[in-house]
C-alpha cells in the first residue's frame, strides 16, 4: 500500500466523492459539498489530502489541513492545530493498515510543522460534520485506539419541513416584540459589509464569513431583528449548504425576549417557501432551542475528539 497526497497524484480527485460516500454510510456528500469543504476553503493544501492506493485502487482518503489563510484573525490563535476533516474507507477495505497508514501519515506532517495538537472534524466554516458520529462505530473506535480522546459534543438536528408551521405562541411572541419596539426583516443586498462585521463583533470571524455567503447581487438570506434603529439579531439559512439553518444570534443584552425563536421561525420559513424539505440544523450544543420546532425526524450526536502530541 502507498500512501501518496493529492499533491502527488490529483487524478485521483475524480473518484473523491464516490469514495467519501463509500465509506461515509451516514453522510451524503454532494459535489457542492466536496468543493465547499475542500477546494473552496481558502486554507486548502493538496500535501495534506492524503490517499491510500493499493493495487492501482483508491482505498482510503484522509482530508487534513491547517489554518493558515482565513479567518486572519484566527491563524495565529490556532498555529497550533491541524484538522483532520474527514477519513473515508469503503467498508470492504476497514483493515486497520489502512487508517493507521494514513493518521501516521498526517500525524508526521503535522510534527514537521510544529503542530502539537490534531482535532477532527470541528474545522469551522468549512466542514463535513462537526465531529465523529457515535453511530461510526469503526471509525470512532480506531480514533481512540489512535489515541485521540473526548473533547466535547455537538449535534446534527434533522427537520422535515412537511410537519412545519408557524404555532399561535410564535405569532403572539413576535406581535408582542413589535408592541415593544422590535421589528424583524431580511438584509438588503447593501448591508452585507456593515452585517458581517457586526457578526464578526457579535460573535465569531466564523459566522461573519458564512453570514456573507447569503449575500447575493438579488437577494438575502439573512433575517434581522432591530431595535431602536439597530441590528440585535440574526439568522440565516442556505448559506454553507442549501438546506442547511444557521447561524442564528441574538445580541446578548437583548437575550430572552424570545427574538431567537422569532428569527428561527423566519429563517425556517423562508427554506420552505424556497421549496426544500429535510433541513439540517448543523454543528450545535443548543439541545432545547430547536425541540420548539414540528417535524424533527433525527439527531445526530458527534463526539469532538481530540489528539495531543508528544514530541
Amino acid at each position: 500500500m502507498k500512501i501518496s497526497s493529492l499533491a502527488e497524484d490529483p487524478y485521483w480527485e475524480g473518484i473523491m466523492v464516490e469514495v467519501l460516500n463509500k465509506g461515509l454510510e451516514r453522510d451524503f456528500i454532494s459535489s457542492h459539498t466536496y468543493q465547499r469543504v475542500v477546494r473552496r476553503d481558502p486554507n486548502f493544501d493538496p500535501n495534506l489530502v492524503l490517499l491510500a492506493i493499493e493495487d492501482g485502487e483508491l482505498t482510503g482518503v484522509l482530508i487534513g489541513v491547517k489554518r493558515t489563510r482565513a479567518p486572519e484573525e484566527m491563524i495565529e490563535k490556532q498555529k497550533e492545530v491541524a484538522w483532520i476533516k474527514a477519513i473515508a474507507i469503503p467498508p470492504e477495505k476497514r483493515d486497520t493498515s489502512v487508517f493507521k497508514s494514513l493518521c501516521l501519515r498526517f500525524e508526521e506532517l503535522t510534527r514537521e510543522s510544529g503542530r502539537t495538537l490534531i482535532r477532527f472534524g470541528d474545522f469551522a466554516s468549512w466542514y463535513f460534520f462537526p465531529g465523529v458520529d457515535v453511530l461510526y462505530d469503526y471509525y470512532l473506535d480506531s480514533l481512540i485506539d489512535f489515541g485521540f480522546k473526548k473533547v466535547g459534543d455537538a449535534v446534527n438536528y434533522e427537520i422535515d419541513l412537511r410537519s412545519f408551521y408557524i404555532p399561535p405562541r410564535i405569532v403572539r411572541m413576535e406581535r408582542k416584540l413589535k408592541q415593544e419596539g422590535i421589528s424583524f426583516r431580511k438584509a438588503s443586498v447593501q448591508e452585507k459589509k456593515a452585517i458581517m462585521m457586526w457578526v464578526g463583533e457579535k460573535f465569531s470571524p466564523f459566522w461573519a464569513y458564512e453570514v456573507g455567503l447569503g449575500f447575493s447581487k438579488e437577494s438575502t438570506s439573512v433575517w434581522l431583528a432591530e431595535y431602536e434603529g439597530r441590528v440585535v439579531g440574526f439568522s440565516g439559512y442556505s448559506l454553507l449548504e442549501p438546506n442547511w439553518f444557521g447561524p442564528i444570534g441574538v445580541d446578548e443584552e437583548m437575550r430572552g425576549k424570545g427574538i431567537g425563536s422569532v428569527l428561527l421561525y423566519k429563517a425556517m420559513n423562508s427554506l420552505r417557501l424556497s421549496g426544500y424539505r429535510i433541513i439540517t440544523v448543523p454543528w450545535t450544543d443548543l439541545l432545547f432551542f430547536y425541540t420548539q420546532l414540528p417535524g424533527i425526524i433525527a439527531i445526530r450526536h458527534f463526539f469532538c475528539v481530540a489528539k495531543e502530541l508528544e514530541f
